[in-house]
């Protein structure tokens, strides 16, 4: 069946890591799925500005919220504020992780 993929309309490669195929989680897949457009194309990520309150939505500081900083150059990161009662800090975590919250 992987011959058949191949060669489907729209498919560029199969994920695969040394030549064998891989399964790619569901919570990629619901990303990928969730920036559809009307038109079958994925919506590139909304732009952050300095001071948007943002939300971690997966990786160790899964639904923490912060306050966005700014992006690192050269990098896929972002630096965020963390808040709490007792502290604040700077944390970079991965782009793909933060998302806007509504004001």
């Amino acid at each position: 069946m992987l011959h058949d993929i191949r060669f489907t309309r729209g498919v560029a490669y199969v994920v695969s890591f040394g030549g064998v195929p891989v399964p790619v989680s569901d919570e990629v897949m619901e990303e990928i799925h969730s920036r559809i457009d009307n038109n079958g194309f994925i919506r590139s990520m909304p732009s952050l500005n300095p001071g948007d309150k943002v939300i971690i939505r997966s990786g160790l500081l899964r639904n923490f919220v912060g306050v966005f900083e700014r992006d690192l150059p050269g990098t896929e990161r972002v630096q965020i504020l963390l808040r709490t009662v007792a502290y604040s800090a700077h944390a970079e975590v991965p782009r793909c992780e933060v998302a806007r919250l509504a004001s």
